[in-house]
């Protein structure tokens, strides 16, 4: 196998660059299961059936949380904005 078969192409080495500078705008179900202290099946369980009191969306196999509304619940507990407060 040469180096050349296996060196990533140029979109492949940018792409992870350009996701980093724009920054995610959603936490995956593991990411919110460990920041909530449980485990991960309860997380997708929860998921699933609608339990989570954020909106999860399921892109493919993935579900996906948005940071802003996940971030305003830890923090102030609602889920509104202030500007509907």
């Amino acid at each position: 196998m040469s180096l050349e078969s296996t060196a990533l192409s140029d979109h492949e080495t940018r792409a992870p660059r350009r996701r980093a500078q724009m920054g995610r705008r959603t936490y995956s179900l593991d990411e919110i299961s460990k920041m909530l202290g449980l485990s991960r099946n309860r997380t997708f369980a929860a998921a699933r059936e609608g339990r989570l009191p954020v909106p999860v969306f399921k892109i493919g196999n993935r579900f996906f949380v948005t940071r802003a509304l996940f971030d305003r619940l830890l923090e102030t507990g609602d889920l509104r904005s202030r500007d509907q407060s």
